[in-house]
């Protein structure tokens, strides 16, 4: 007799190689492909593919602080409710006053029914019903409330976790989305351009002609042509007086040099003299 097992048809994942008895294990094998689930906070893009996996994450990685969100009809402007989110409570009843013409007297029961509790106690923001839901029970118990909550718009009504609207900053996560990779793709666009701009040739000037150090000559130098070389031979064979500069160079004939060749400074009371000796 073949077992009730043995005749189950197995069922097949049509995007890898798992099969499951069950249709219930594999619809949660499905998940895992479709990763329903995201991150709810407004700076974090992750989705999982099970409610344990992003439970986990959102308890173990982000915060949701105390805050206030004012619900007064925007004044002749979208979207329809004022919105702004207020970290401090005195920051909001300000606000009311000045922005709302409320009475300052009159607007603490208000301010109660728009402060979203610490991780969720006593209320919590839901951005699928965008609105702000009271919470049963304290502490674990009324933060997993918030995720059943979450977790029945996601499951029965198929909601996507780019329809949530984060409350801290009144946008949607797909808009946030969109936005960072806009941000990205105009990045990498600068980059592709600075990257042509740095492979192409930069024409640069041409460097002037470097003079050699024999042919500097000071103002009060005076150049000698080749035809006086030979006269100069005669007035040394002659016997003369020359120059030592102070930087080692020389000799250099009094009537001739007054600088230096080498340095290029005028001879002073630090260089030297000496006589040439005569040729016969």
């Amino acid at each position: 007799m073949t077992s009730e097992a043995s005749t189950t048809k197995k069922l097949q994942c049509n995007e890898c190689s798992k099969s499951t008895d069950r249709q219930c294990d594999m619809n949660k094998h499905k998940k895992r492909h479709r990763r329903p689930y995201g991150c709810t906070f407004p700076r974090c893009s992750k989705t999982f593919g099970s409610k344990s996996d992003w439970k986990r994450h959102e308890n173990s990685q982000h915060f949701q602080s105390e805050l206030w969100r004012c619900q007064q009809p925007a004044r002749g402007r979208l979207p329809e409710f004022c919105a702004r989110p207020f970290f401090h409570k005195e920051e909001y009843l300000t606000h009311l006053v000045k922005e709302h013409d409320r009475s300052a007297s009159k607007v603490e029961e208000e301010v109660e029914k728009c402060r979203i509790g610490r991780n969720g106690q006593v209320r919590f923001w839901c951005g699928f019903c965008r609105t702000i839901l009271s919470a049963e029970g304290t502490g674990a118990e009324a933060w997993e409330m918030r995720f059943t909550h979450i977790d029945e718009h996601i499951n029965k009504e198929g909601k996507r976790v780019d329809s949530w609207l984060c409350v801290e900053e009144n946008k949607l996560k797909g808009e946030r989305k969109e936005e960072k990779t806009t941000i990205l793709r105009e990045n990498e666009e600068v980059g592709k351009k600075r990257g042509r701009e740095n492979e192409s040739p930069v024409e640069m000037p041409p460097r002037p002609p470097k003079t050699p150090r024999r042919e500097m000559r000071t103002a009060s130098t005076t150049a000698i042509a080749p035809s006086a070389l030979y006269s100069l031979r005669m007035e040394r064979a002659a016997g003369d007086s020359a120059h030592i500069c102070c930087c080692g160079s020389g000799p250099y004939l009094k009537k001739v040099y007054s600088a230096c060749l080498a340095c290029g400074r005028e001879f002073c009371s630090n260089c030297s003299s000496e006589e040439l000796a005569c040729h016969e």
